[in-house]
Formats: structure tokens, C-alpha cells, sequence
């Protein structure tokens, strides 16, 4: 890195209470748990929606880390769609698309 800039990656940082690893990026300003489990179903969760949107024909604004959060407030079923152990399972609201969507990814 060139001397004067600063660094937009994340970087480790430990909260003093326990063990827990938290990251912290610099262009965001978010800090979040680094367990990427959250993330991960975060992002096929959002992949899903974005597909789902596709094809309902409405707009789409919301992202993977709108989703992370809403997963580490505990919510485990969001707009129909449950998701538990890192995967999603089911779309009470468009199954049969759900299932379609199951066997591209």
C-alpha cells in the first residue's frame, strides 16, 4: 500500500467481554461477528430474493448484508423464506419456484 492511504480492508478485532472475533471495515463502518456462516446463507438468501423479485417482476433493493443482520438478530424466516444451518429450506410463498431454484444451485 502507497504511503498516506488508508486501507478499506476489514480487520480483525476482539471484544474485551470474551472470545468473540468481530471484523471491522473501514468503508462500511460495520463491525460484525467474523463467523462467516451468516454471511454465506446471507448471500444465498439475497441470491435467492434477487431471482425471486426476477421472476414475480417487482423491484429488488435489498443486499446480503441487510440479510446478515436480520441473521444475527435471530431471525431464521424472512419475506416466506425459512433458512436454518447455514442453508435455506423452503418458501412458503413460492414453493414450486423455490424448488426450481434448489436444482440450479
Amino acid at each position: 500500500m502507497a504511503k498516506g492511504t488508508k486501507s478499506t480492508e476489514t480487520k480483525c478485532i476482539r471484544e474485551n467481554s470474551g472470545n468473540d472475533e468481530w471484523r471491522f471495515n473501514r468503508r462500511s463502518g460495520q463491525v460484525r461477528r467474523a463467523d462467516a456462516r451468516p454471511l454465506r446463507v446471507a448471500e444465498a438468501l439475497d441470491a435467492y430474493m434477487r431471482f425471486r423479485a426476477a421472476h414475480e417482476g417487482v423491484g429488488y433493493q435489498l443486499s446480503a448484508e441487510f440479510f446478515a443482520d436480520v441473521i444475527e438478530l435471530g431471525v431464521i424466516k424472512c419475506f416466506g423464506v425459512t433458512f436454518q444451518n447455514d442453508q435455506l429450506l423452503a418458501d412458503e410463498q413460492q414453493p414450486e419456484l423455490f424448488r426450481r431454484w434448489q436444482t440450479r444451485h
